[in-house]
C-alpha cells in the first residue's frame, strides 16, 4: 500500500528532517501507524471481494470506506437480496432496511461464509492526515535521536526530554485530534 505522504512533502513540511537518510522508513512507519490507529486504509478499490466469518450480528464492517457501490452479497454461497449499506461508515446491515437496524436479522455464523463485492475507499489523502503524517515522522525522528537521553546539564544550560508514551494520546499530542474524523472503531 502506498505511503500517505512523499519524502518531498515531508521535507517541505519539516525542513529539519531533510538531512536524514532514513526518510522513506520514517514515512512508511508513520503511514502504517496512522492506518492502524484510524482503521482506515486510505485507498480505493473497484470490484473488491471481501470475505467474512459470519459474526452472528446484524452488520459487517467493510475494510474500504466510504462505500460507493455494492455489486453482490452472498452468505453460504446464496445471493442476499435484502441488505442496506451505510455508505459513509462502510457498514452493511442484513435485512431490507424497513426496520431499525437493532432489530435486523443476524448474519449467520460461519467460517468465510459471507462474501461482499463492492467498490469504495478514496485515493485522495486529506490534508489534515498529511499533516498528521508529517508530525508523526518528526515525532519518530525525535524518538530515535534521543536514544534514551532524558536530561543533560552543562553549567547554566539544561535540557530535558520527557518520554512520550503514546503518540496518539490526545493529552500529549495533536495526532488524535487531526485523525479523529477518519478513525473508525468497529465494535462487534
Amino acid at each position: 500500500m502506498a505511503d500517505l505522504i512523499t519524502t518531498t512533502e515531508l521535507t517541505t513540511s519539516v525542513p529539519a528532517l531533510a538531512s536524514r537518510s532514513d526518510l522513506a522508513l520514517l514515512v512508511s512507519a508513520a503511514s502504517a501507524s496512522i492506518r492502524n490507529y484510524t482503521n482506515n486504509p486510505f485507498a480505493a478499490v473497484t470490484g473488491y471481494t471481501e470475505t467474512f466469518d459470519g459474526p452472528g450480528q446484524a452488520w459487517l464492517w467493510l475494510k474500504y470506506w466510504p462505500v460507493s457501490s455494492v455489486s453482490s452479497v452472498t452468505m453460504n454461497g446464496i445471493g442476499i437480496l435484502y441488505y442496506s449499506v451505510d455508505t459513509a461508515l462502510g457498514r452493511i446491515i442484513y435485512g431490507d432496511g424497513r426496520i431499525d437496524w437493532r432489530m435486523a436479522p443476524m448474519w449467520r455464523r460461519g467460517s468465510n461464509n459471507i462474501a461482499v463485492t463492492y467498490s469504495g475507499g478514496s485515493n485522495t489523502i486529506p490534508d489534515d492526515v498529511k499533516v498528521a503524517a508529517c508530525l508523526m515522522c518528526d515525532w519518530l525522528a525525535r524518538q530515535t535521536d534521543a536514544q534514551g537521553l532524558s536530561s543533560e546539564r552543562l553549567g547554566d544550560y539544561a535540557y530535558n526530554v520527557f518520554p512520550e508514551r503514546n503518540p496518539f494520546d490526545p493529552a500529549i499530542s495533536p495526532f488524535a485530534a487531526l485523525l479523529a474524523p477518519y478513525r473508525r472503531i468497529c465494535v462487534s
